[in-house]
């Protein structure tokens, strides 16, 4: 939109979870339109380009997985970042979804603060994804806050990215991270075939004896490809930070 607020598109079929998601997307200065089914949903998108959509797995008579389906297909629309909204956050479901190309999921009943950080992140993914010349040059950079060290790769998925992280995970920093819960964030690459997969695996070896957590984004279902160790891989951020409270408050209790 020409004056700078974002449009959100809600396509669910029950009116309690539109009006809750509208009460707080509004409160957050969002512009929002709401469906309950993926035909009126798209003859709003003619009329008005979203630039985000949250989308129910499980609409009524309608398969959202395949709604997703229609919509990344459709060259105007596969650029807009898609988060599921579902009562199921099995394993299974994640993958198809990210393998749809859904960014994200929320489960319901959703949260004010879960709801708005998965959509700010989201957002953001988009608007890197179409501000970001094709063809740029691979990169690693790091973040440590919290007891995290976190390694994001942007840019061409292929070999340089082994040399850009050695530059940047140096032999001091290993050392200084020790202790830290290491992350690979992948959320802004777009992994595909065999010979990505490759060098992503060449890239874990280079880590090793670290074992990373990997954030995967859109490229979920892909790298369930790579024997990953349980609880290494991860859709989103909020996934691992609720798998390490989880574990962490495992060790309290013993």
């Amino acid at each position: 939109m020409a004056d700078g607020v974002k449009t959100i598109l809600i396509i669910d079929d029950d009116k309690v979870i539109r009006d809750l998601a509208r009460l707080i997307l509004e409160k957050h200065n969002y512009r929002v339109i709401d469906e309950a089914d993926s035909a009126s949903a798209f003859k709003t998108i003619e009329a008005h380009r979203p630039d985000l959509i949250l989308l129910d797995v499980h609409l009524d008579k309608e398969d959202g997985l395949i709604v997703l389906t229609r919509l990344k297909s459709n060259p105007l629309l596969k650029g807009v970042p898609v988060i599921m909204l579902t009562a199921d956050a099995g394993r299974d479901l994640v993958a198809r979804a990210a393998r749809g190309g859904a960014v994200d999921y929320v489960v319901k009943p959703f949260q004010q603060a879960q709801l708005i950080g998965r959509i700010v992140r989201a957002l953001q993914i988009g608007d890197l994804e179409r501000s970001r010349e094709s063809g740029s040059a691979a990169r690693v950079e790091l973040e440590r806050k919290g007891g995290i060290t976190r390694l994001v790769f942007t840019g061409r998925v292929d070999s340089s990215l082994m040399d850009r992280l050695r530059e940047v995970f140096t032999h001091t920093l290993r050392m200084q991270a020790r202790n830290d819960e290491v992350v690979i964030d992948l959320r802004f690459q777009n992994i595909q075939g065999e010979a990505h997969l490759n060098i992503l695996r060449g890239i874990l070896d280079l880590m090793k004896p670290i074992t990373p957590r990997i954030i995967a984004g859109r490229n979920f279902a892909q790298l369930l490809q790579i024997d990953t160790a349980e609880n290494q891989l991860f859709l989103s951020p909020d996934d691992l930070i609720q798998w390490i409270q989880f574990r962490e408050s495992g060790k309290k209790r013993a």
